[in-house]
């Protein structure tokens, strides 16, 4: 079988075989049996910027857990390209309007 989206795996000493972008990937694939698959090896040894890429891959082509976003500073999810109705999501934010009595 062909693989044609690699894992992407960190190769920084500190955190060497962590897998920043392919975890759904990776165990589907073990699931059906696989014990090799493509890889794609980066150095990042700082974990907040780990982090970032895990959530800009998962952004463009992933799915998200939403309560694990919600631990994330707004900040950041907004620089990322979350929307206001993202964050309304994530962040569990009644969108209901307020209704007002006319005069």
């Amino acid at each position: 079988m062909e693989f044609c989206d690699p894992l992407i795996v960190n190769s920084a000493e500190s955190r060497k075989g962590i897998i920043i972008g392919g975890n759904f990937r990776f165990e589907v694939i073990k699931q059906l049996g696989f014990t090799e698959v493509p890889v794609v090896y980066i150095n990042i040894p700082d974990i907040e910027k780990e982090k970032e890429l895990n959530l800009r891959l998962n952004k463009n082509v992933g799915e998200f857990d939403i309560k694990l976003l919600a631990e994330f500073d707004e900040t950041i999810l907004q620089e990322i390209g979350f929307s206001s109705e993202d964050m309304d999501e994530i962040f569990n934010i009644e969108t209901t309007p307020e209704e007002f009595e006319s005069c």
